[in-house]
């Protein structure tokens, strides 16, 4: 079935903790339902059972811990010299960030001054005051122009928001640099943050038997990725870690309501508490002797 959406819905009342479909609800207001179809399950989502918040919380956390603690990537990261001058990455960060804005101010105008020039020929060849070969040509031109400044102003927002998301980032390694030991015992409150800044979303599908299958992508590359020395006998050469992917899935029966843990089922894809790594992955940014983040 399709991924869908999922909400978190948390009612004091009894063990009603539990994150379900939010389309159930659209759909109930956009498209009402015949009388005879109210309380059809499955009628407007195949997922037709929502997920225990304290088990699926629970069992995120601990893919995720396994994953980061595994990963020679993240480690890495930790250990690199972006942390120890954080303040230069900062000064270079504000001026790349400068010098974008500065371009894509300039090429917005330039896209205006194209736009115009179009509709300033258009209007000439409709009021006949050009000549139809020579309005060809021009008109040629200037849509070459407007795809070319078009591109250049795509790609000058991607670098804006990739610099935001580098900036993030680094900021999310310096602040957590000291956890990677201790997740396990990090506090409820600051779980969520820690997630979103290594996490980019987390689906939901209902397998055939009725257990929730899980695809947890991370911002980076860490699920599997490997350490491997230049030299194994001569460490001093140094070594490079090759990425691994950036999903892992799992599947799981997480509808029990309150009382204790249910024992998972493994139905694993992408973590198997060995995390195999494969040589043919790119090798990361930060291998021994490359350039650091960013």
């Amino acid at each position: 079935m399709v991924a869908r959406t999922v909400i978190r819905k948390d009612q004091s009342k009894g063990n009603e903790h539990f994150y379900y479909c939010v389309k159930k609800e659209r759909k109930w207001v956009t498209d009402k339902p015949k009388d005879n179809e109210k309380w059809v399950r499955g009628r407007t989502c195949e997922m037709t059972k929502s997920l225990n918040i304290p088990l699926t919380d629970a069992l995120v956390w601990e893919r995720v811990v396994e994953t980061v603690s595994q990963s020679h990537l993240m480690k890495e990261m930790f250990k690199a010299n972006i942390l120890k001058d954080k303040f230069s990455k900062d000064e270079e960060y504000k001026k790349n960030l400068r010098d974008e804005n500065r371009k894509e101010r300039r090429l917005k105008k330039d896209l205006e001054t194209v736009e115009v020039s179009i509709a300033s020929i258009e209007t000439d060849k409709l009021l006949k005051r050009m000549d139809a070969s020579v309005y060809r040509r021009v008109r040629k031109n200037l849509t070459g122009e407007l795809e070319d400044v078009r591109n250049d102003l795509e790609q000058t927002r991607l670098r804006i928001q990739e610099l935001g998301n580098q900036k993030r980032w680094i900021d999310w390694i310096s602040k957590h640099q000291e956890d990677i030991e201790s997740l396990s015992d990090m506090k409820m409150e600051t779980r969520k943050e820690y997630l979103e800044g290594i996490l980019d979303k987390i689906t939901v599908t209902l397998n055939d038997d009725s257990t929730h299958r899980l695809t947890v992508k991370f911002k980076h590359p860490i699920v599997g990725d490997q350490h491997e020395w230049n030299d194994p006998t001569k460490k001093s050469d140094g070594y490079q870690i090759h990425d691994g992917s950036k999903d892992i899935e799992f599947s799981d029966t997480l509808t029990k309501r309150g009382g204790a843990p249910i024992k998972k089922k493994s139905n694993d894809s992408g973590v198997d508490g060995t995390l195999t790594p494969t040589l043919e992955t790119p090798t990361s940014r930060w291998s021994r002797g490359l350039a650091s983040y960013g």
